[in-house]
């Protein structure tokens, strides 16, 4: 019999979540200057005085200069950006109105966020209906406002459009989140290091279409993977050849005359090429990607948070034509530690997890285990017991990873 600690927690749902992260909302770096004047800029501007570089937060008016960035304009089509240097993962912004002593009453009143990894490609937050969010912004000119993002994204530009305003278009801002140093590097699909006999699809419309075809940036043949038949059951999986944090994917269309692309997937993870789990966000639901829509453009998506995969599965869900996508994943290689959760259902709003701890070295004993899951679980109504040994009562199984850094699981059964 394996010594095991068993983990009790009440949920209302079969989906549970463990994340050893803390939220970020460190600003970063807009209001102190940390961020140079060359790294704002703006749709338009009323004014050298009235541009981007008035727009951190907490600016003060002064004789010559405004208390705010403030748009030339006041439409839809007005915004003020920021380059973050690198990427970080972005948790929410803070925004205030005008400051000024001539009792100019001007502010955004709601507003949407786009973010980007490139500064070419924007997408905008967006909510678990997959609607873009509308943010609440500023009912005065100095109050600062805080919102704090649905689901953290990383980007390394964030960029605030004014929907509604008072006055006039006038923001001071600053981005709330934390730097990670984020493993992005591409694991070798492109450049060949994965080989052809790793790659593997649902369909193919033709070996020409094939799996191996749907490398990124790929020319040859028909360029690109093609699945025989386009409907919601379709995919392309590559094996990796060991386990990797994989943290996201590139996506092209297909490289030539057809116009055919993804604009939505899901993606899906395996450590052994058997059970497979989706991408969620911290609410569990199941994350939709925007993905491209044109050929050759590459689209970039970094997961809500990395996951530990030697398989990975691009599920689409929308595409223009026909399904025809080229990848790449990006993460790295890094050493983790196995863990297998064994389940039953106690009540009908109960489930009882039972972790092997047995592979995972990186735990000193057993007692060091237990309260790392207990630092974890803390404000879940949680008990854990030691040394309790698992008996012929489960149903079922569920594998997962542990590093340093995190912990995640999300039942899907």
């Amino acid at each position: 019999m394996l010594k095991m600690l068993n983990c009790f927690f009440f949920i209302s749902s079969l989906c549970i979540s463990f994340v050893m992260s803390e939220l970020c909302i460190d600003p970063l770096g807009v209001e102190d200057g940390t961020i140079s004047d060359e790294q704002l800029s703006a749709s338009s501007e009323y004014s050298f005085w009235h541009g981007a570089h008035r727009g951190r937060l907490n600016t003060k008016a002064d004789s010559l200069a405004a208390g705010a960035w403030c748009s030339k304009t006041n439409d839809q089509n007005q915004w003020i950006q920021v380059d973050l240097g690198k990427l970080h993962k972005v948790h929410g912004v803070i925004t205030q109105g005008r400051n000024n002593t001539h009792n100019l009453l001007q502010w955004v009143t709601s507003y949407e966020i786009f973010y980007s990894v490139d500064g070419n490609l924007f997408q905008p937050i967006r909510n678990s209906d997959f609607q873009v969010t509308k943010f609440e912004g500023n009912s005065d000119q100095d109050t600062a406002v805080t919102n704090i993002f649905p689901d953290p994204v990383y980007a390394q530009f964030a960029r605030i459009h004014p929907v509604d305003l008072h006055g006039h278009i006038c923001l001071r801002f600053e981005v709330l989140g934390c730097s990670k140093e984020l493993c992005i590097d591409p694991l070798g699909v492109e450049d060949g290091t994965i080989p052809d006999e790793q790659l593997s699809a649902s369909s193919e419309s033709s070996n020409r279409c094939g799996a191996h075809h749907g490398r990124l940036n790929t020319e040859a043949e028909a360029g690109a993977w093609c699945s025989k038949t386009s409907d919601q059951y379709q995919w392309i999986q590559v094996d990796l050849g060991k386990l990797h944090k994989v943290q996201g994917v590139i996506t092209q269309g297909r490289n030539e005359h057809s116009l055919q692309w993804v604009t939505s997937y899901e993606i899906f993870y395996s450590v052994d090429g058997n059970l497979f789990q989706p991408i969620r966000k911290s609410d569990c639901q199941v994350t939709r990607f925007v993905g491209n829509s044109d050929q050759d453009t590459n689209v970039t998506n970094i997961f809500p948070d990395p996951v530990y995969a030697q398989f990975v599965r691009i599920h689409p869900v929308d595409w223009h034509r026909h399904i025809s996508l080229r990848f790449e994943v990006l993460g790295c290689s890094k050493a983790f530690y196995r863990y297998r959760c064994m389940y039953k259902q106690v009540l009908m709003t109960t489930i009882a997890l039972y972790c092997d701890y047995n592979l995972r070295r990186y735990y000193k004993s057993l007692d060091h285990l237990a309260i790392e899951f207990n630092n974890v679980l803390s404000g879940n109504n949680i008990e854990y017991n030691v040394g309790v040994e698992l008996g012929e009562e489960q149903v079922g199984f569920i594998d997962g990873y542990s590093t340093n850094d995190n912990s995640n699981i999300c039942n899907s059964n």
